[in-house]
């Protein structure tokens, strides 16, 4: 286990001055600016005055409200790399039903109607993780050779994934 990792075990049991330490150690920081760049690039929103600072300063805010969960299993830098992609599918999730890429769904209306949102959000939380993932990268306005190549896919098995996602969000409001 390295010194940072360390440090956040501490930092995890209530250690302030390890909290302090682990966010102010210029390695930490390099790190995280690294992991924030990394995840801002993988996982891109479309979105103004939004950029990859914002990203590393959401993942600060994120690791201080979180450290208490962190359990040592893994290097501190893979936990924050899960905190960054997570901040970012969030985001992409708000933005899915923020914006009118359901063509054939009044998403202002359904927004406004407490059951429809509530009911549309269960629907993206339902979805199992490829699909997630190819709905946030639609929604950041990637194209479907964009999608298939993050996933692993074919254009056509991209579509394939979309067209079903968009089917079940659809009949879910």
């Amino acid at each position: 286990m390295n010194l940072l990792t360390q440090l956040a075990v501490e930092a995890a049991k209530g250690n302030k001055d390890a909290l302090n330490d682990l966010i102010n150690d210029p390695d930490f920081r390099r790190r995280l600016r690294v992991i924030s760049r990394a995840t801002f690039r993988a996982i891109p929103i479309r979105e103004p005055f939004r950029d990859a600072d914002d990203l590393e300063q959401d993942i600060y805010e994120r690791l201080l409200r979180k450290i208490d969960t962190f359990e040592g299993k893994c290097e501190i830098q893979t936990w924050v790399s899960k905190l960054a992609r997570n901040i970012q599918f969030d985001r992409l999730e708000r933005l899915a039903l923020e914006n009118d890429w359901l063509s054939q769904a009044d998403v202002k209306s359904v927004l406004s109607d407490p059951l429809q949102s509530a009911s549309l959000r269960n629907a993206i939380q339902q979805l199992d993780p490829k699909q997630r993932h190819a709905l946030a990268l639609k929604v950041a306005g990637a194209n479907l050779a964009q999608i298939g190549r993050q996933l692993g896919l074919a254009k056509s098995q991209a579509h394939r994934i979309i067209v079903g996602v968009e089917k079940l969000l659809l009949e879910s409001i």
